[in-house]
């Protein structure tokens, strides 16, 4: 539970019926739900912007454009190049029907989405420090100083069993598919941060930290996630055209009712949806709602 400007002001995990009461709901999508791409379009009509966006992703999408849903997120002048005039932008990409799933489970909820945004705009990353984050431990979003978004799957968690807890062989099956990730993205930056922050839930051992640092050359320092709801204020909201969140008497009413702060939730892709309040719901009754 967050105030308006991102602070934490509860925290907690529960099914999404003991959820405390809330002004606004927020689903952060993780990489594996969202691309985050740089596209380059001619100068045009705001009329006939969308079809040379659609024509621009064409080739860097799995799936055909017209199932995308497409949020401009940054709009600047090309690099030098044989128009002047044309534009660089940078866009979030998100399915559309993956987007009409998690706003409908929140809606079977009553608690209607105000606002849905990318993980990756909810991580700050420089030359000097780069960002990786994970909400649930079962994917990992990378944000480099390159402006690079990356998103690949962590494997999956013992869960425990009898034994109870998580094994030495769980984290090291982490630690080498984050190593690799790193090892990746490093050497395709050329120049390497200074460190690296981490953001997880739950959070890294700190002995896989330190093998992570030793394996990459590169200090890595644990980031509480908080820091990453507290961005997801500022973040681009994925909520517009037909996803535009219904305003009127209804909606003005339900507001009116609720705890002044804002629900922060992470919608996680392996997990299927991960609520409002970094409440992250149990299978049983994510399985039920799907």
């Amino acid at each position: 539970m967050s105030d308006r400007d991102g602070r934490t002001a509860q925290r907690g995990r529960s099914a999404p019926r003991h959820w405390p009461r809330a002004d606004e709901h927020v689903a952060i999508l993780d990489g594996a739900q969202t691309s985050l791409l740089t596209i380059t379009v001619p100068p045009s009509k705001r009329k006939d912007r969308p079809a040379l966006i659609a024509y621009a992703l064409e080739a860097r999408l799995a799936r055909e454009v017209d199932q995308e849903h497409v949020t401009i997120v940054a709009d600047t002048a090309a690099s030098a190049g044989a128009n002047p005039d044309a534009r660089q932008l940078a866009v979030l990409v998100a399915g559309t029907a993956r987007l009409r799933q998690v706003c409908a489970q929140f809606d079977t909820l009553q608690r209607p989405l105000h606002r849905a945004v990318s993980i990756f705009e909810c991580l700050a990353a420089s030359p000097e420090c780069w960002q990786l984050a994970s909400g649930d431990g079962r994917s990992a979003a990378l944000r480099t100083g390159t402006g690079s978004a990356i998103a690949f799957d962590l494997p999956q968690r013992n869960d425990g069993g009898d034994t109870g807890g998580h094994g030495q062989a769980d984290d090291d099956g982490r630690v080498e598919a984050i190593a690799a990730m790193l090892d990746f993205a490093l050497r395709d930056a050329g120049s390497p941060p200074q460190r690296i922050e981490l953001a997880f839930t739950p959070a890294l051992p700190a002995e896989c930290c330190d093998t992570l640092a030793h394996r990459t050359g590169v200090a890595l320092q644990p980031l509480g996630f908080d820091a990453v709801w507290a961005r997801s204020a500022q973040a681009h909201t994925l909520l517009h055209g037909g996803f535009a969140p219904k305003v009127g008497v209804g909606a003005s009413l339900w507001t009116t009712l609720r705890w002044p702060a804002l629900a922060a939730g992470t919608a996680l892709a392996l997990a299927g949806i991960a609520m409002a309040a970094g409440v992250l719901a149990d299978r049983g009754e994510a399985a039920r709602l799907a």
